[in-house]
């Protein structure tokens, strides 16, 4: 996606946590009721693809265990590893755009303001899971 032509309707989609940490049954912290919600995100993501819309993936990423969500939750999806991956069923194409967070707070030392800037955003459209404490705190 190039930015000069990347957001002509001035709509960005962001896709918050939507990992395998969270929503594996393998994953440290599993959300079974979480996955309810796969099917939606798949239409919106269908839906923006066919409108040209970016979209623009917000995920925890932590370094190591000293990260402020780690000292909470216990050290979970640990950047480069399966559980900080988005799940197969909402993989990011090769279009979507990834911003890597390590506290609640998407914009917080993220490039995620200057990612919706460059992308000339107007309305964010949200999904995914703990949006109620993501968007909080974005």
């Amino acid at each position: 996606m190039t930015v000069e032509n990347a957001n002509k309707k001035g709509i960005t989609i962001l896709v918050i946590d939507m990992l395998n940490e969270y929503l594996d049954s393998k994953g440290k912290i599993y959300c079974p009721e979480c996955r309810e919600i796969i099917p939606n995100i798949r239409k919106l993501l269908e839906f923006a693809k066919n409108k040209e819309l970016p979209v623009v993936y917000v995920n925890t990423s932590h370094i190591n265990d000293k990260d402020p969500e780690t000292e909470k939750w216990g050290v979970h999806a640990l950047r480069g590893s399966w559980g900080a991956e988005v799940i197969p069923e909402l993989k990011p194409s090769e279009n979507d755009l990834i911003v890597y967070k390590r506290t609640y707070d998407g914009f917080y030392n993220t490039e995620l303001e200057i990612t919706l800037r460059s992308l000339e955003t107007q309305t964010v459209v949200t999904c995914g899971i703990h949006t109620h404490v993501k968007k909080q705190k974005t």
